[in-house]
C-alpha cells in the first residue's frame, strides 16, 4: 500500500467495572478479545499486530492464542478507568515505528478480516487521513430541546419515504484508521480528511446483556465469517 508500514494495534485494559476480566471473557467457546485478533491475524493488508495491555494475564491468554502477535506493557498511569485509549496510542507511537495505525476494539467480536481489508483498501485508494467503520441506521433521529424534541436527521413536514433515505452514519466503535502525523496532530484518533466503512454486523460488548445478544449472533450465523 504505497509503500507505508500499517499497524495493528489492539487496546486491552485489565479493568473493567461493566464485566470483570471483560476482554478475556468466554464468548462462544474463546476468550472475547481472540474473535478480533483472529480476524487481524487474516488481514492480508496489516504488516504487523500489536496488542496493548497491563495485564499478565491478559498477555498470558494472548501468547496462548499462537497467533503472530506482538504484546506491548502497558504503563499503569495510562491504564485506569479514566484513561483514554489515545493516551495507550500515543506510549504505543513511542515504542513502535509506523506510517498508518488501524486501531481495532476486541469489544466488537464480529470484526472480520475481509471488512479490515476493504477499509484499509478504501482508505488508501480515497487518500483518507482517517476512517471509522460504521453502521448506517434509517432510524429517524431527535434530540431533546428543553421541554420539546427536534429532528436531527430529517423534516417532520417533508417525510421521506425508507427507500428515499439515505440514512445517518452511526461510529460503531469496530476499528479506526489513523495517519501517525493526524494522531499526533490532532490528539485524536481521527482528523483531516475523514472517511467510513460500513460493516456488516455492529455489536460492541459493554455489559452482561450485549454478551446474550452476541452469543445470539454468533448462533445464527456462521462463526467462520468473523474470521474471514
Amino acid at each position: 500500500m504505497l509503500n507505508r508500514k500499517i499497524v495493528a494495534f489492539v487496546p486491552l485494559r485489565g479493568g473493567s467495572k461493566g464485566i470483570p476480566k471483560k476482554n478475556i471473557i468466554d464468548l462462544n467457546g474463546k476468550p472475547l478479545c481472540a474473535w478480533a485478533l483472529s480476524a487481524l491475524s487474516l488481514a492480508k493488508s496489516v504488516d504487523d499486530v500489536y496488542v496493548s495491555t497491563d495485564s499478565a494475564e491478559i498477555e498470558n491468554v494472548v501468547r496462548n492464542l499462537n497467533l503472530d502477535i506482538k504484546v506491548i506493557k502497558r504503563p499503569d498511569n495510562i491504564s485506569t478507568d479514566e484513561s483514554s485509549t489515545e493516551s495507550a496510542m500515543f506510549h504505543f507511537m513511542k515504542c513502535v515505528d509506523f506510517d498508518d495505525i488501524l486501531l481495532v476494539q476486541a469489544t466488537s467480536p464480529l470484526i472480520n478480516s475481509n471488512e479490515l481489508d476493504g477499509a484499509i483498501e478504501k482508505y488508501y485508494t480515497q487518500k483518507l487521513d482517517s476512517l471509522f467503520s460504521a453502521s448506517v441506521i434509517k432510524n429517524f433521529l431527535w434530540e431533546e430541546d428543553g421541554n420539546f424534541a427536534t429532528p436531527i436527521n430529517y423534516n417532520p413536514a417533508e417525510r421521506p419515504r425508507r427507500q428515499e433515505f439515505n440514512g445517518t452514519i452511526v461510529e460503531n466503535g469496530g476499528f479506526y484508521i489513523t495517519k501517525k502525523n493526524i494522531l499526533k496532530i490532532y490528539n485524536s484518533r481521527l482528523g483531516g480528511k475523514i472517511g467510513f466503512y460500513e460493516t456488516r454486523f455492529s455489536i460492541e460488548i459493554d455489559e452482561k446483556d450485549d454478551l446474550i445478544i452476541a452469543e445470539s449472533l454468533f448462533n445464527s450465523i456462521d462463526s467462520d465469517m468473523c474470521n474471514t
